[in-house]
C-alpha cells in the first residue's frame, strides 16, 4: 500500500487526527519517508492537543455539487449515502450515486490517494474538509452576552451556537462560560439535524470541529501574507470596506453615515437612482454601517464562492420598504417576513432589482419614502414560481439548493432571496416626490391614457412651435383644461384657415381650452406668416371642433365672471 494512502486510513480511522507518536507507531515506514509526506501540507496539517503534536488528514476532494458533469475532479456521490442514512439502501428511489467503486469515483479517490477509504473513513474526512457539509460555528453567538450573544437570528440561526473556545480546547472548566458545551443540546443537535448529519455522528463532532479549525488556521497562514511589523494585511477577508468612516463603526448596532453631495460616493448612487425615478427628489443618501451585519455577509459569501466554484455572484440592488422599517432593517437586515403586503410572483422571499422603479412600489405610499440599494449574493439562481416557498432543489434530492429565483432567468432584473445573510443592505435614499433639477414633469392636468380629450400635441407645425415648448409623445391625453392661473401668456397669430392643423390667432378653440400653450414667447416670424398648407379636415374631425370651440366659449364666459 502506498505511504500516503496508508496514512490517510490510519489518520480517518481514528476521528481524522492522530498524535504523530502513535502515528509512527502504526506505521513501518522509513522516517525519511514519513517526514517527506506529512510534509505535504495540501494533505496534512499539524494541530497541538494537551502538549501532543497531532496529524490532521485535509484533501482537496468534494462532493460534486452538480452531480451530472463532465470532467470532474470531485466525488459522484450522494451525501445521505455516505452519513449511511439514505432510505434507499439499494439505491432504489435515490438517483444519486451509491457506489464508491463506480468508474468516475474510483479514478477520483485514486488522484487523491483516498482509494483505501471504506464509507465510514470518508465520511470523517470529508466532514472536516467539505465546508458545505456542517454548519459553521456562529461567531456572533459567540460575542456579547445572553442565551443567544449578538446573533440576530436567536432561535432561528443556522449556524451551531457553540462556545468556540470549548471547540478549541481554551475555555476554563471553573468559569461559568453561559455558552454551550454540548452538541446534543436542542440548538446545536437541530441544526446539525437540519444539515443531514444523523445522531450517530454528533458523538464525534467535537473532534470534527476541531480538526476544521486545525486546517482552517493552516490555510489561513498560507494565504495571508502580512508585512512585518505592520497592521496591514493584504488578504483582508473580512476587514470592513476601505471608504467607510472608521470612526463610527460601533461595536455593536450600527451608525448611518450621510455621503456629502459632491462625494463621488453620492454622485454613483445618485446616478444609479434616477437612472428609472425621474420625477422625485432625493432627500438623503446615507452609508449604514453595521460590524456585525457587514462580517456575517462577509462569511456568507466566502461560503458561497467554495460551493459554487468560486463564484458569489454579488450585484447591487435596489429594496424598496416601508419608512417604519428603516431602523429595524439598519440593525438586523432584511427579513422577507416584515415585508410582503406586495405579493410574490416569484415566491416567498426579499424582492430586490436592478431598477429603481420597481423597488418604488415596495415603499411607503406618501410623504417620505426610503429605499436601499443592497450588496445582495445571488448566487446559482432558477426561474422563481408565486408556490415556491424557498428556491428549489438542483438537483431533486433537497440537499443542493439554488441560492435565489429571478424573474427571467436569462435577463433577471428581479431577484427573490430568503436567506438575509446574502444582504448587505449598503445605503439607504430617501427620496420625495418632486421635480429633479433639468427634469421636464409634466403639469397636473397631463394624464396618459386617460380623459375624453385626444388632442394630438405633435399636429402643430413644427415651425410654430418655440424652442421651450415641450413636444409631447402622440396619442397624449388631456384630463381637463388648464387652470386659468396657470396659462401663459399667449400669441396672436394670424392664419388662413380655421380648420384642424391650422392656428387662427387666439380665437382657435386649443388656445381658448388652455390645451395649447407657449412656455416662451414665439418667435419674431410667427406674426408674419399668412398661410400653412394643411390637410383637409373630416366631417367628423370638424364636428368635434364644433363642439369644443361651443365649450370653449362658454369657459371663457367663465372666466370673464
Amino acid at each position: 500500500m502506498d505511504t500516503t494512502a496508508l496514512i490517510y486510513k490510519v489518520l480517518c480511522a481514528h476521528n481524522g487526527s492522530f498524535e504523530l507518536g502513535e502515528l509512527r507507531a502504526n506505521i513501518s515506514t522509513m522516517e525519511d519517508d514519513l517526514g517527506s509526506v506529512l510534509g505535504n501540507q495540501e494533505m496534512f496539517t499539524t494541530a497541538v492537543s494537551k502538549g501532543n503534536k497531532l496529524i490532521v488528514a485535509k484533501t482537496k476532494m468534494r462532493l460534486c455539487r452538480a452531480n451530472r458533469c463532465s470532467g470532474c475532479s470531485n466525488l459522484h456521490l450522494c451525501k445521505l449515502y455516505l452519513y449511511g442514512t439514505c432510505p434507499s439502501n439499494e439505491r432504489q428511489g435515490c438517483r444519486l450515486c451509491h457506489e464508491l467503486t463506480s468508474e468516475h469515483n474510483i479514478r477520483v479517490l485514486r488522484e487523491h490517494y483516498l482509494e483505501e477509504l471504506d464509507r465510514k473513513e470518508l465520511c470523517t474526512l470529508l466532514l472536516q474538509n467539505d465546508n458545505a457539509l456542517l454548519p459553521p460555528v456562529c461567531f456572533t453567538y459567540n460575542k456579547g452576552s445572553g442565551e443567544y450573544g449578538y446573533c440576530p437570528d436567536k432561535g432561528s440561526c443556522r449556524r451551531l451556537h457553540v462556545c468556540e473556545r470549548y471547540i478549541t480546547g481554551t475555555c476554563a472548566a471553573d468559569v461559568d462560560c453561559g455558552r454551550s458545551h454540548d452538541f446534543y443540546e436542542p440548538h446545536p443537535l437541530n441544526t446539525l439535524q437540519q444539515r443531514g448529519v444523523p445522531n450517530e455522528l454528533v458523538a464525534s463532532m467535537l473532534s470534527t470541529y476541531r480538526n476544521i479549525q486545525a486546517i482552517g488556521h493552516t490555510n489561513d497562514a498560507s494565504n495571508t501574507l502580512c508585512k512585518k511589523d505592520s497592521d496591514d494585511c493584504l488578504l483582508k477577508s473580512k476587514a470592513l470596506p476601505s471608504h467607510w468612516d472608521k470612526s463610527s463603526v460601533p461595536e455593536t448596532g450600527f451608525k448611518r453615515v450621510a455621503l456629502q453631495s459632491s462625494s463621488a460616493e453620492h454622485k454613483n448612487i445618485l446616478d444609479l437612482f434616477h437612472q428609472t425615478m425621474t420625477g422625485f427628489s432625493v432627500k438623503t443618501i446615507e452609508r449604514v454601517q453595521n460590524r456585525i451585519l457587514w462580517e456575517v455577509f462577509s462569511w456568507q459569501g466566502d461560503v458561497m464562492r467554495k460551493a459554487n466554484a468560486g463564484k458569489g455572484n454579488e450585484r447591487q440592488l435596489f429594496h424598496g420598504t416601508d419608512s417604519k422599517h428603516v431602523d429595524a432593517i439598519c440593525l438586523q437586515n432584511i427579513a422577507w417576513r416584515m415585508g410582503g403586503t406586495q405579493g410574490t410572483p416569484y415566491g416567498q422571499g426579499s424582492y430586490f432589482s436592478k431598477d429603481a422603479k420597481f423597488s418604488h412600489s415596495y415603499t411607503s405610499q406618501s410623504g417620505v419614502r426610503s429605499m436601499f440599494v443592497c450588496r445582495v449574493l445571488v448566487g446559482n439562481y432558477t426561474q422563481g414560481h408565486s408556490s415556491y416557498l424557498c428556491p428549489p432543489s438542483k438537483d431533486g434530492s433537497h440537499t443542493i439548493s439554488y441560492d435565489s429565483c429571478v424573474d427571467d432567468i436569462y435577463n433577471p432584473s428581479v431577484f427573490v432571496v430568503v436567506g438575509k445573510h446574502q444582504v448587505y443592505p449598503e445605503y439607504l435614499i430617501q427620496y420625495r416626490e418632486g421635480s429633479r433639477p433639468g427634469t421636464y414633469v409634466p403639469p397636473p392636468n397631463f394624464v396618459q391614457n386617460q380623459s375624453h380629450h385626444n388632442m394630438h400635441w405633435t399636429s402643430i407645425p413644427v415651425m410654430l412651435r418655440s424652442p421651450a415648448t415641450p413636444v409631447l409623445p402622440n396619442n397624449a391625453r388631456f384630463r381637463s383644461p388648464c387652470p386659468t392661473g396657470q396659462r401663459t401668456p399667449r400669441p396672436t397669430l394670424t392664419h388662413a384657415s380655421a380648420q384642424f392643423g391650422s392656428l387662427n390667432s387666439v380665437t382657435h378653440p386649443l388656445f381658448q381650452s388652455g390645451l395649447m400653450t407657449y412656455v416662451s414667447p414665439p418667435p419674431p416670424w410667427v406674426g408674419s406668416m399668412t398661410s400653412i398648407p394643411h390637410t383637409p379636415p373630416s366631417r367628423t374631425r370638424r364636428s368635434q371642433f364644433t363642439k369644443m370651440k361651443a365649450k370653449s366659449k362658454s369657459m371663457a364666459s367663465l372666466d370673464n365672471l
